[in-house]
């Protein structure tokens, strides 16, 4: 597909609409771990390469799933949140702005106009290309993580203790 410059390629075991190298390494990355944010990835992956039937909406809410099962199974809780592993983990870099973009990301989902409720009036519009940004941008936020807590184990021991 590349030596032809088809406008798909394959991701994982789907045919996508995505192309670069980078994107597709950070995609197939985050689906190593074979645990639930890997899952959410797949899922995600598929939604978005459906060519019959836009479903960015749904591959969206997929994609920051797959953050959500991160941040959970590496705090230990099913009920931990995204700001649960940003502030008692520390393992994503503490400079203020980039925790806001990572808390951002997540609130643009969640809020009453966000993605994973029903559509309203005020529901925000998406599309395929948003669709693929927060996969991708998902994709490697999973892999932050995975490489945070699998490099340094006792980081996780030293930040819940």
């Amino acid at each position: 597909m590349e030596r032809e410059n088809a406008a798909y390629r394959f991701v994982g075991d789907q045919i996508s609409p995505i192309t670069s190298v980078t994107e597709i390494n950070e995609i197939e990355l985050s689906l190593v771990a074979k645990d639930e944010a890997a899952v959410h990835i797949e899922s995600a992956l598929t939604l978005l390469s459906n060519k019959e039937k836009d479903q960015s909406r749904e591959s969206i809410g997929q994609s920051i799933s797959a953050v959500e099962a991160k941040a959970k199974k590496v705090v230990g809780n099913t009920k931990a949140t995204l700001a649960e592993l940003c502030q008692k983990l520390k393992i994503i870099p503490q400079h203020d702005q980039l925790v806001k973009a990572l808390h951002n990301l997540y609130n643009y989902t969640s809020g009453k106009d966000g993605i994973r409720h029903g559509l309203t009036e005020e529901s925000m519009p998406v599309n395929p290309a948003l669709a693929r940004f927060m996969l991708v941008t998902c994709s490697a936020f999973v892999n932050l993580i995975e490489s945070e807590t699998e490099l340094s184990p006792q980081k996780i021991a030293e930040h819940t203790s």
